[in-house]
């Protein structure tokens, strides 16, 4: 799939069929993320892949209901910021490394014929905890999404949905 084919058809998919997402393919989309831009090269964001079943019910739950999907995801991906990279000057700008490294992940689920959905974390204090506690994460680590990935339980070719606006655009000045 070409580039542009690939950001303009990416939609969120959140229901999946129990084919399995290979180990290979996983890998594929953590070099998409880790290819991502970010301040300064700094990469300061760290990964979970979770497969099993327990851990993604769990998960699921501790987001009060927007996260059913991973219940029958083969695969989530959680985006972490790694509070020890961030850097001492400006900190928060994990926030914005781990946001591209995120978008990449579903540009390239989305190349690879996968479905992808991005369930957001952070800023949610409750969200957060809840995925700190489920994964053991080190208190250096932030969570700021979870990617649940898998094939689409149906593929429907729909028009493209144009969200272009032109009334969104400024020139130079406001």
């Amino acid at each position: 799939m070409e580039a542009l084919q690939a950001i303009f058809s990416r939609r969120s998919v959140r229901d999946y069929t129990e084919k399995d997402v290979s180990d290979e393919m996983v890998e594929t989309l953590l070099h998409a993320a880790m290819i991502a831009p970010s301040t300064i090269n700094n990469q300061d964001w760290a990964f979970v892949v979770v497969r099993d079943r327990k851990i993604l019910g769990e998960l699921a739950d501790g987001l009060n209901g927007s996260g059913e999907m991973l219940r029958r995801a083969p695969v989530a991906i959680v985006v972490c910021g790694d509070w020890n990279l961030a850097l001492r000057h400006a900190k928060e700008y994990w926030i914005e490394d781990c946001s591209a490294a995120t978008e990449n992940i579903l540009i390239a689920a989305n190349a690879l014929g996968l479905g992808a959905v991005w369930l957001g974390t952070y800023p949610q204090t409750d969200k957060m905890q809840r995925v700190i506690k489920t994964l053991e994460l080190p208190g250096h680590i932030i969570p700021l999404c979870i990617v649940s990935i898998g094939w689409p339980s149906v593929l429907k070719e729909s028009a493209v949905d144009d969200r272009f606006d032109p009334e969104k655009i400024h020139f130079n000045k406001w």
